[in-house]
Formats: C-alpha cells, sequence, structure tokens
C-alpha cells in the first residue's frame, strides 16, 4: 500500500457477514434452519438480506435509517480491517420495540440461540432486556461485545460470552488481558 496515490487491487471478495448471519449461514451449510432477526439499513442492510434469501435463509429484519456497517479488510503483506460503525440513531427504546415483540412471540423450538453485538446504536439496557426474554424462553443466549453492558446479562445466565481478552479487561478498567486469577474469578461470577 502506498499512502497518497491510488492502489488498485488484484481481487475483491463481498460477503454477508454479521454475528448472527454467520450463524445462521454456517446453521444451513450444517443441515439446521434458522430465521435471521435483527437490524439493517440501506443498501448494505439489503444486499445482506438478499444474500441470504439466496442461500435459502430466512430473514426476519427489521428496517432502520442509515447504512449497515460495510466493514474492509486490505490484506498486502500485512492486514487492515476498518470497521465502521454503522446506524447510530437506535438509541432510544422504542426503535427495538419490533425486535423485543418478535423475539418474545418466536416459537421456542424454532429458536436455539440469541446472538448479539453491541455497536454504539444499541443502549446497553437492550441486552439485558433480550437476556431476560431468552431466559424467560429458555434460548440459549450467545453475547458478542466490547460494551460492559455484558456484565449485566449474567444474571441470566447466557450460554455464551464471546468478548476478546482485550475487551474483557477493559470492562474492569485494565488496559492488559487479566490475570488467571481474575478470569477464574469471572467464570465463577458467569456460573
Amino acid at each position: 500500500m502506498r499512502a497518497n496515490a491510488v492502489n488498485r487491487t488484484e481481487d475483491e471478495d463481498y460477503q454477508p457477514n454479521g454475528k448472527g448471519v454467520n450463524v445462521s449461514i454456517m446453521l444451513k451449510k450444517y443441515g439446521f434452519t434458522s430465521t435471521a432477526l435483527g437490524f439493517i439499513a440501506g443498501f448494505s442492510g439489503s444486499y445482506i438480506e438478499q444474500s441470504l434469501k439466496d442461500l435459502s435463509i430466512q430473514t426476519d429484519f427489521i428496517s432502520v435509517e442509515g447504512i449497515t456497517r460495510i466493514n474492509v479488510f486490505i490484506n498486502t503483506t500485512e492486514e487492515y480491517k476498518l470497521v465502521n460503525q454503522g446506524p447510530v440513531q437506535l438509541k432510544k427504546k422504542k426503535r427495538f420495540t419490533p425486535f423485543v415483540r418478535k423475539l418474545r412471540l418466536s416459537r421456542r423450538e424454532a429458536s436455539s440461540s440469541c446472538q448479539a453485538v453491541c455497536q454504539k446504536a444499541f443502549l446497553p439496557a437492550f441486552f439485558s432486556e433480550v437476556a431476560a426474554i431468552c431466559h424467560q424462553q429458555k434460548v440459549k443466549f450467545i453475547l458478542d461485545t466490547s460494551s460492559a453492558a455484558v456484565l449485566e446479562t449474567l444474571q441470566y445466565k447466557p450460554y455464551l460470552l464471546k468478548p476478546n481478552e482485550e475487551e474483557i479487561a477493559a470492562f474492569f478498567g485494565k488496559t492488559h488481558p487479566l490475570s488467571e486469577k481474575r478470569t477464574h474469578s469471572i467464570r465463577r461470577k458467569a456460573h
């Protein structure tokens, strides 16, 4: 890559991605059905939805204003990851009402996991509410977030939490990965 110059690519690869989208794609590959539920926005959201439909994956998205985030990975001799923030106008609780309603109405046998990713668009309380619904409906709740909101979901016994080491450290105000002793303490708290 050269700075201040036009850098031409040798090839490119466009993929519908996202936490729940990836789960639905893998479930389909292994012969399981699922419904991709969440928020999409703009042309990039339409692309994701159409790509899933092309794979015969059922969708039940809620359209919002803005653009679903587009992440760009550049591979040269090194890899660069450019991650956009996506739509940010969801900070009002009423924006989540349709999602929560759909989650409450989902048939238990049709739902095995709910995966959520926390971006700046989401209120931290949203994840606690989703975790509570999943707990009540005996749905396995998987949470992948860099937000400290993950700590508020522990009372609902999430099936799986997927922060990386740096995110775990940040939850506790640390700048480096946690010690084994502290990690063990977190595991006890979650169970």
